[in-house]
């Protein structure tokens, strides 16, 4: 099902949230599950320790010029009214009621502006990774999935508080948005209509949701490491790190959010 048809951002390496969030962190690790990716709900700390690096330090609401223009993405019409649904809804400026009339013809583009970055150090990242080895308790739960290089953590997540969504057809033609969208209820100055075809939506308090993030694929120096972790004190650690891109994140309400075509490699995170 072609849902995520496009992914603006994807040329700066961050990958697509389908759901916006609050609770989307940088050092998150995530772990993949056969074609799924799927969120730990821990930070990198509760699986890896080093006695000589601290985990890195996040650097909060960092400015994101470089990026202006590209922080959008399009769906089709059935994700698209169910991402506008669930905005309205975690952003508390509205709600959608009664049928909305977009058909499987037309294409929504959501673009975030107030843009904020939190993100870490991609070299204290590593000289971590590159120290650490699992937490012995832990190491039973994952060992599989690192034997398979299964897990990821991630960097930098982008966050917003304000969007503008545009609907078209799959020709590329404007669709008038006053006459297809007719079930916004709690309507107010802080949703308007922006141009024909679009509408513009600012939550007037400080939630920010997570819409795009950066991973980074973890890998180890299969020798140096499997010695080191069983007992052998000669031996050296060898995590490395990657950049992973291809990745859509995906929770736990089953929100029908998908890339295709799916190339070998990537990976779908729910």
């Amino acid at each position: 099902m072609s849902n995520l048809l496009k992914n603006f951002l994807e040329e700066y390496g961050y990958n697509i949230v389908a759901l916006p969030k609050e609770d989307i962190k940088p050092l998150t690790l995530l772990c993949q599950d056969g074609v799924s990716v799927i969120s730990l709900d821990s930070s990198i700390s509760t699986l890896f320790t080093s006695d000589e690096k601290a985990p890195p330090s996040v650097l909060h609401n960092t400015i994101t010029g470089d990026i202006v223009g590209s922080t959008a993405a399009s769906f089709d019409s059935t994700t698209g009214v169910s991402l506008l649904s669930w905005l309205l809804d975690k952003l508390k400026v509205g709600k959608l009621e009664g049928k909305v009339d977009i058909d499987s013809n037309k294409v929504l583009t959501f673009k975030y502006q107030e843009v904020r970055e939190d993100k870490i150090k991609l070299g204290e990242l590593d000289g971590y990774l590159t120290e650490a080895a699992p937490v012995k308790n832990k190491f039973r739960t994952y060992e599989d999935k690192l034997r398979k290089s299964a897990l990821f953590v991630i960097n930098s997540v982008l966050k917003s508080n304000s969007f503008t969504v545009t609907i078209e057809d799959k020709s590329g033609a404007a669709v008038d948005v006053a006459a297809t969208i007719k079930g916004i209820a709690d309507i107010s100055q802080n949703i308007k209509v922006a141009s024909k075809n679009s509408i513009s939506v600012t939550s007037p308090g400080e939630t920010f949701l997570v819409f795009a993030f950066k991973a980074q694929h973890i890998f180890f120096d299969r020798p140096g490491f499997w010695a080191t972790f069983f007992g052998d004190p000669g031996a050296t650690l060898g995590f490395t790190i990657k950049n992973a891109t291809g990745l859509v994140l995906r929770g736990e309400e089953d929100f029908p959010a998908e890339r295709l075509p799916v190339f070998a490699g990537q990976a779908v995170l729910r």
